[in-house]
């Protein structure tokens, strides 16, 4: 499983503080999605989308922490 964090509006994910990239192969795997949840919170990241694939590429989840957090 991979758990990314991603901008909507720019479809950018985050790789490191201040640094972004469209390539989701470089972007930062959180690992467990509650570990990806807890830093967006912590970084003021309430704006972007929790991306989170299993094995396949294909096989995708989007939320918004919006949509998490408000039901």
């Amino acid at each position: 499983m991979t758990t990314l964090l991603r901008n909507p509006a720019s479809r950018h994910y985050f790789k490191a503080l201040g640094k972004w990239t469209l390539d989701r192969d470089q972007a930062h795997d959180f690992g467990p999605v509650l570990r990806a949840a807890s830093f967006a919170c912590k970084a003021g990241f309430a704006d972007m989308e929790l991306v989170v694939s299993l094995d396949h590429p294909e096989s995708v989840a989007e939320l918004s922490f919006e949509q998490i957090c408000l039901g």
